[in-house]
């Protein structure tokens, strides 16, 4: 497993949050381990370090690419996307806590 929780970007609330995962694999390997179960399951950890009480993934997890300063990568085009320097990907995870 070669991701990490960026906590400069992730926010967590009393009720909901993002939590943003990066991993350290390249291209689609890093994807597939972004859209795996062990990146909601670290996401839910954290959210619970956080005091997020019994959270759980509340809708689609985003993955996007990401440059060498962790930021996103915003394209127009196609043609933007190919000649893009990206460094790897991330994921937002949502996060909520379940309401009983």
């Amino acid at each position: 497993m070669a991701m990490s929780i960026n906590e400069e970007l992730s926010k967590i609330g009393d009720v909901q949050g993002i939590v943003v995962v990066a991993s350290s694999l390249k291209g689609g390997n890093a994807i597939s381990e972004l859209n795996g179960p062990d990146c909601r399951r670290m996401s839910l950890m954290y959210a619970a370090r956080c005091g997020l009480a019994s959270p759980g993934v509340n809708g689609y997890v985003e993955i996007y690419p990401v440059g060498e300063d962790c930021k996103r990568l915003e394209f127009d085009n196609v043609q933007q996307l190919k000649t893009a320097k990206v460094a790897g990907f991330q994921a937002a995870v949502p996060v909520t806590r379940k309401i009983v």
